[in-house]
């Protein structure tokens, strides 16, 4: 399995914000369903979990950008106070959603400490 399309994720500093949501907008409504996903997500759950403000920006902007896969369909965001060092696109089968803010484990970064685990 080819991971280094993970390597932006090892290079950037956390904390990080992860999302996987409904991005689909199949209905009259989709634009305005979405951009209630997109702010329940990015911004309630985040805000409070603790997430950095520029994290939620971040996350946000990840999730916005509409997509041409039929519905339905999901998107992952990671990100960071940086930028969204990993998001991907994909059928879902699925309109489950989560989020979670939480420090890049330093047991990801090669440490050897065995308190990381």
């Amino acid at each position: 399995m080819d991971t280094s399309i993970l390597s932006s994720l090892y290079s950037s500093d956390g904390p990080f914000a992860t999302v996987l949501i409904d991005v689909s907008r199949d209905n009259e409504n989709g634009d305005q369903e979405h951009d209630l996903r997109v702010r329940a997500a990015a911004c309630e759950q985040l805000r409070t979990q603790g997430a950095d403000e520029r994290v939620i920006g971040n996350v946000r902007r990840g999730l916005s950008d509409a997509t041409d896969l039929p519905a339905p369909v999901a998107r992952l965001v990671v990100a960071s106070a940086e930028g969204v060092p990993y998001q991907r696109t994909r059928d879902s089968g699925s309109t489950r959603q989560w989020q979670a803010t939480v420090p890049f484990p330093t047991c990801c970064r090669g440490s050897s400490d065995a308190t990381a685990r």
